[in-house]
């Protein structure tokens, strides 16, 4: 059909995960084989320099990861600015990265810092060319989360896609056919090691649009993934668990881990499951993956394994202390009233977007077994605040969570989408089933749960947001107590603008 008028990108860095003594940096190479990665403290009395070997694995794309300290190297600073830079084999520089570490404690922590959050990479329009609104949004976004002070990049879902735009889709015969290996007339007749290659070409024709692959070395990056990266509502169809996806599923969350998931799991092969965890000083966050361990059973949409909840339930026990925890959902908890999704899947099928949604009802039961732990964990811990981030769903919302029994609130903000331009018809119709949102009655609850939209302040009342966005958890230190704002924002001329801030909570 159609090619992407984006060259894939050859050289990149990604900041992975960050802690107060060490950093996971990522690497995508091509075909340059080995260099060498130089490490330097940017600013403080005691600067470090450091230069280690980096080997390129080309069964993993292209792609690298480091670990730093290694068994001989010393710790990093707590709260110091880095930069990183590579040089090729043949001599040739990378992009330079940078990256603060974490503080040692509350105590350590600067008084104002923000976290971002954005979801829904997908910059082309059905040309192929990169839509001029998602390439301004992308570059204006570096200087301005560089302002807001942002010290982690929570990427929340479909940093690629791989089913749009449609006319160049992985799954249109005609696209599959100008890339697919020799003797495959179908992405259904691909080998395990074929998808994740073709998903590679992907990464690589994806982020070097609009800058998204500088965000990713200039902010600490944490991504998790949803249902573009493998194909549109993975999981919620019955026929996704057979055998015409399983090398698509495998090859699909391969990819994911050479170019994403390595760079913030500290593991040497891929594991069974995505999930994991951060802290930046008085906040602590458990990113859930609700892609590789979701399957329809025939009556039963399952989102996350028994042993997944399990993680979360003993992640919530750990940081009782903290000030705020975050749980990542790259599906928003609660987005369209139970009646609608049911409904809506009904009428168009358990692959459709609303069978996707936890309102729907073989997923309720997934749904509501999280209601619970978050009621639960809030009335144990009635100072803590509780914030659900998410994306998937191309509007921007932040909603509260009351529960009728007086525990209190949990707090929702979801971002989405970054680059994925939507019609007019398609945004104004996006911004209603956030507004249809009431009440949440589960049966594992003491009441029901109130659902609403959060009031703006000043100029700043839009919500929900259906342009292209970027959500923002915003922290503030008074006294002994943090406060936390939530916003999202938009580009206007080059430049951002707040379309919505909540007071502080």
């Amino acid at each position: 059909m159609g090619e992407f008028a984006s060259e894939p990108i050859q050289r990149s860095i990604a900041v992975g995960r960050v802690d107060s003594g060490s950093v996971r940096m990522w690497l995508h190479g091509g075909a340059t084989g080995a260099g060498r990665l130089t490490l330097r403290a940017a600013d403080g009395a005691e600067p470090l320099e450091w230069t280690g070997d980096v080997r390129f694995d080309e069964t993993a794309g292209g792609t690298a990861v480091l670990q730093y300290p290694t068994d001989d190297a010393e710790p990093l600073a707590p709260a110091m600015r880095y930069t990183a830079t590579f040089v090729d084999a043949a001599g040739v520089e990378f992009p330079m990265a940078r990256f603060e570490t974490a503080p040692l404690s509350d105590a350590d922590c600067p008084d104002r810092f923000s976290f971002a959050v954005m979801s829904c990479h997908q910059p082309f329009g059905q040309n192929g060319q990169v839509d001029t609104h998602a390439g301004r949004l992308l570059r204006a976004l570096d200087e301005y989360l560089d302002d807001q002070r942002v010290k982690r990049l929570l990427l929340v879902g479909d940093q690629v896609y791989s089913d749009l735009p449609r006319d160049r889709s992985l799954f249109e015969v005609g696209h599959f056919r100008s890339v697919a290996p020799a003797g495959r007339a179908d992405i259904s007749e691909c080998t395990r090691t074929e998808i994740r290659e073709l998903y590679h070409q992907r990464y690589r024709v994806f982020w070097s649009a609009g800058e998204f692959h500088q965000l990713q070395g200039h902010f600490a990056s944490y991504p998790i993934l949803d249902d573009h990266e493998i194909v549109d509502n993975f999981g919620s169809g019955e026929a996704h668990g057979g055998q015409a996806f399983a090398a698509i599923k495998d090859g699909a969350c391969d990819a994911y881990w050479d170019f994403q998931g390595c760079r913030v799991i500290q593991a040497e092969r891929r594991p069974e499951s995505f999930d994991y965890q951060l802290e930046y000083g008085p906040v602590a966050g458990f990113v859930m993956d609700l892609r590789s361990e979701k399957y329809n059973d025939g009556e039963t949409i399952h989102f996350y394994s028994d042993a997944q909840f399990a993680r979360l339930e003993d992640f919530l026990r750990q940081y009782a202390g903290k000030a705020v925890v975050f749980v990542v959902l790259s599906v928003p908890l609660v987005h369209v009233p139970d009646w609608l999704a049911t409904a809506g899947a009904k009428l168009m099928g358990d692959e459709s977007d609303a069978a996707d949604r936890w309102s729907n009802a073989p997923a309720r039961s997934s749904r509501d077994r999280l209601l619970a732990l978050f009621h639960d964990h809030q009335q144990k811990n009635p100072k803590q605040k509780l914030v659900l981030v998410g994306g998937d769903v191309h509007v921007g919302v932040a909603a509260e969570y009351r529960f009728e029994d007086g525990v209190p609130s949990v707090w929702q903000l979801v971002s989405s989408p970054v680059s994925n331009s939507e019609s007019p018809m398609t945004q104004w119709l996006a911004k209603y089933p956030p507004r249809l949102l009431s009440e949440v009655s589960p049966d594992c609850l003491n009441g029901a749960c109130d659902v609403r939209l959060l009031k703006g302040v000043g100029a700043t009342q839009t919500n929900p947001v259906t342009d292209l966005n970027c959500g923002l958890l915003q922290f503030r230190r008074s006294g002994d107590e943090w406060k936390m704002v939530l916003k999202l924002v938009v580009e206007r001329d080059g430049t951002m603008h707040e379309a919505f801030a909540s007071a502080e909570l």
